[in-house]
């Protein structure tokens, strides 16, 4: 069995879910998230489960505790700590509840999508909403690691400060390549929920 197929295994075992070769063909697709090589770095990391969890840490040096540095309770294998522990599980539920609000739909906590970067059914596919739906996800994720070796979780807060750095990024793009129509085509919905939840603190 090749890695890709041993990766793709362990996916599907530690987060119980089924996914066919195509599926996994648009997953490993989801590495060309961003023209940045950051970003793309990160996704390839990801997907391939590159960072060091404490239970990896432990295999590595038996004296450091295999134990979750967020929940203080679980063994921190990859999949829990960037999906399954109950304080990144609360993380998830926040942002997702900020991108139903954005989208106008309800939306499942489904790790195809949020983690792996496989299409969300319940957004358009291949459109402007769905590439924004690709950015908020791939931002999530990204939050993640900003504090994977700390006691703290994440926050949404904190997610919306990289979504904002990401909104930047690709507007000085797309200045340079004349496609600022299609680029307010993507954020649009994204900056009408600012505006809305700036009015609503005010």
């Amino acid at each position: 069995m090749s890695n890709v197929q041993d990766v793709s295994q362990s996916w599907q075992n530690e987060l119980g879910i089924s996914a066919d070769e195509e599926k996994w063909d648009v997953i490993w697709s989801s590495i060309k998230i961003s023209i940045c090589n950051r970003a793309r770095l990160l996704q390839f990391k990801i997907l391939h489960r590159l960072q060091i969890s404490p239970y990896k840490r432990h295999k590595m040096n038996p004296q450091l505790s295999p134990i979750c540095l967020k929940c203080k309770i679980l063994i921190g294998t990859y999949t829990h700590c960037i999906w399954s522990c109950p304080k990144i599980q609360a993380y998830w539920m926040d942002a997702l509840q900020d991108m139903q609000r954005i989208y106008g739909v309800v939306l499942q906590m489904d790790p195809l999508s949020l983690l792996l970067g496989y299409t969300n059914r319940y957004v358009n596919v291949g459109t402007s909403s769905g590439r924004l739906y690709d950015i908020l996800a791939f931002t999530a994720r990204n939050n993640i690691f900003l504090s994977w070796i700390s006691d703290k979780p994440p926050t949404k807060f904190t997610w919306h400060k990289i979504v904002m750095e990401c909104f930047t990024s690709e507007h000085l793009t797309c200045l340079l390549h004349s496609s600022i129509g299609q680029f307010m085509k993507i954020w649009t919905p994204y900056l009408n929920f600012t505006d809305l939840t700036v009015a609503l603190t005010d």
